[in-house]
C-alpha cells in the first residue's frame, strides 16, 4: 500500500463525488471489477490531507482557500494529533518505505509545531 496522489484519485473515484452526476470513472470502465473501499487506504489519505492542513495552520503554507498565510497553532495541534493517530492505525499495513515516510511526516509536523510555539512565546 502506498500513500500517493494517484491512489488518492482512485479513492475519490471509488467513493464517488457528491457533486458529480452520472457514472463515475469506475462505472465507465467496462469489465473492470469494483473493489470495496479499503479503510486503511482511506485513513492514509485522510492523514495526508490533515497533514496539509497542519502545515497551513502552522503558518508554513498558504491556506488553499484564502491563499493567505494564517497561523492557528491550536488547530495545527489538533490536525497533527489526528495525523499521528491515523499513522498508528495504518502503520501495520504500510511497507517499510511508506512507514518511514509516515513517521517522518509526523516527526516533522511535531518539530515544526514546537518551533512555532517557541516563536510565539508559548513553550507549551
Amino acid at each position: 500500500m502506498g500513500i500517493y496522489v494517484a491512489r488518492r484519485r482512485e479513492i475519490g473515484t471509488t467513493l464517488g463525488d457528491a457533486r458529480a452526476s452520472g457514472p463515475t470513472e469506475m462505472d465507465k470502465a467496462a469489465g473492470e471489477p469494483k473493489e470495496p473501499i479499503d479503510v486503511h487506504l482511506l485513513a492514509a489519505v485522510m492523514a495526508e490531507q490533515l497533514a496539509g492542513i497542519a502545515w497551513c495552520k502552522l503558518g508554513l503554507q498558504p491556506d488553499p482557500v484564502t491563499g493567505k498565510i494564517e497561523k492557528d497553532l491550536d488547530q495545527a495541534k489538533t490536525a497533527i494529533d489526528l495525523v499521528a493517530y491515523l499513522a498508528t492505525v495504518v502503520d501495520p499495513k504500510l511497507d517499510e518505505d511508506d512507514r518511514r515516510r509516515m513517521n517522518g511526516l509526523v516527526r516533522d509536523l511535531r518539530l515544526n509545531y514546537v518551533e512555532k510555539r517557541k516563536e510565539a512565546g508559548d513553550g507549551s
